[in-house]
């Protein structure tokens, strides 16, 4: 769940149980914000029974250049609130080697390594570390 003041909550996702075990059991969703937020989980037991996490507080994107995920295999999203296209892409050696007008990039045929992207957010400039894994 998700909420602005940490009192009214809304639902953002939903993720069905893989049933009872005696082991621990892993579970992920992953959602992003522009803005700053405040997130529990609700866990619902299956008799209707209900708890709650501790409340945490993430900072929002507002402002800011994400790129998910990081480290990649050469496809990646570029994520922000405000993004001035194109954005493009510089190997260690300064040299561009992508440039584009999309925010999903696919840039699977560069080799590993480091990459810094540049990208101009709300009139201003970002650089991004962009890390490619194989």
């Amino acid at each position: 769940q998700v909420s602005d003041n940490a009192q009214n909550f809304k639902a953002i996702a939903f993720v069905e149980s893989t049933g009872n075990h005696t082991t621990i059991q892993s579970y992920n969703h992953t959602t992003i914000q522009p803005y700053n937020s405040y997130y529990r989980l609700r866990q619902v037991d299956f008799d209707g029974k209900f708890t709650y996490s501790p409340v945490v507080f993430l900072e929002g994107l507002a402002g800011k250049v994400v790129v998910y995920p990081n480290p990649n295999n050469g496809n990646f999203k570029i994520i922000s609130d405000k993004l001035d296209l194109p954005a493009y892409l510089l190997n260690a050696q300064g040299i561009e080697v992508w440039r584009g007008m999309q925010t999903e990039v696919r840039t699977t045929a560069l080799p590993a390594g480091v990459y810094f992207l540049h990208t101009v957010v709300a009139g201003k400039a970002k650089v991004t570390k962009v890390v490619i894994e194989h």
